[in-house]
């Protein structure tokens, strides 16, 4: 029996390491995973997070989707966070319609680039009382157009037809946002953060109930980590990768080497962390996720934990989503996702959860 092509999406994370990829049957109001592959992004298509060879990216996808036997159809992608601009605005309340329309007049007012240089989404937040009364609080997200269209390009050549291109932080809020078990505080939404690890940066996302409300690029990430150890031991990169990926906090060696790495990253991330104690009156945030290749570290969950002094724990896509996922679900599809997998389980998700 063939799948409806109209039920079925395929979630597209490309990395500057790697490229994952999750395809799911929408079955009612639930989703079956049919599909859960990794494999390298070629070397040269990325030069630090900007994609340099398009072409390299394509033929990969190509192979990809023939081994695999992908349904390329409706395809969900996002681009890397660093690329995108986010500001929270107030606007006067309207209808959706004039309120989309008239944002793209007032853009210029809060991104200093032309509107007509930028593709524009928003997320209407609710209407709440501002100092002119009532006014529509507005998540809004920008990002260059020509780095649209060629992200587009690349999938096209593919042969993967473009759905959407979506937020990182929504794909990450999909898979995140049920697993926080703190109560509420005085009737607000928890507030929790992500720290989403690549190669080549990390970005640092927090949220308040299902609204990300920050998001700041670290250009610290597993790339950065390897190259301290190889420079440091005088090994050669690949050896670095194998030791940082299977026992860097055995080797006392390597650990000195990361830990000013590390460590640099924890202060960048206790930098961002302050931003929701001196907005909400001293507000902390209930728990910190870790996603992305590098969250996968022996060890890093708690060094993190005790730099920050926040609980800490690995970002399973799956906790959230048990209600979400279909029976059928075969158990290798299950066992299959981890940390690396939340993006692209996340944008899979998109036309599923509410």
């Amino acid at each position: 029996m063939f799948f409806k092509k109209r039920n079925v999406y395929l979630g597209l994370d490309i990395g500057t390491h790697t490229t994952k990829i999750i395809q799911v049957k929408k079955v009612g109001s639930l989703a079956r995973i049919t599909r859960v592959l990794a494999f390298p992004t070629p070397k040269e298509a990325f030069a630090g997070e900007d994609m340099k060879r398009p072409d390299l990216i394509s033929d990969a996808l190509k192979s990809a989707a023939r081994e695999q036997k992908l349904f390329t159809g409706n395809v969900i992608s996002a681009i890397p966070e660093k690329h995108v601009i986010t500001r929270q605005i107030k606007m006067p309340v309207m209808p959706a319609e004039e309120l989309a329309a008239s944002l793209q007049w007032e853009v210029e007012k809060y991104i200093p680039l032309s509107a007509k240089d930028l593709v524009i989404d928003l997320v209407n937040l609710g209407v709440e009382d501002g100092e002119q009364g009532k006014e529509t609080n507005v998540l809004l997200i920008a990002l260059p157009r020509d780095l649209a269209v060629f992200y587009c390009q690349a999938l096209d050549e593919a042969g993967f037809k473009l759905f959407a291109l979506d937020s990182v932080p929504f794909a990450l809020c999909r898979c995140l946002s049920c697993t926080t078990e703190a109560e509420p505080e005085n009737g607000e939404p928890p507030v929790y953060a992500c720290l989403d690890m690549g190669a080549s940066g990390t970005n640092v996302i927090i949220y308040r109930g299902d609204i990300p409300v920050f998001s700041r690029n670290i250009p610290i990430g597993g790339n950065s980590l390897t190259d301290a150890i190889s420079a440091g031991l005088g090994i050669d990169w690949a050896e670095a990768e194998r030791l940082k990926v299977e026992r860097w906090e055995t080797v006392p060696e390597a650990l000195d080497f990361l830990r000013p790495q590390l460590a640099e990253m924890a202060l960048g991330v206790s930098r961002c962390l302050d931003f929701v104690k001196k907005g909400w009156q001293g507000r902390t945030i209930d728990v910190l996720h870790l996603t992305g290749g590098t969250a996968l570290l022996p060890g890093l969950a708690l060094f993190m934990s005790e730099q920050l002094a926040v609980p800490v724990q690995l970002g399973n896509p799956l906790v959230c989503l048990a209600g979400y996922i279909d029976p059928k679900t075969q158990e290798k599809n299950k066992s299959a996702i981890n940390p690396i997998f939340a993006v692209a389980m996340g944008l899979a998700l998109r036309e599923v959860m509410p």
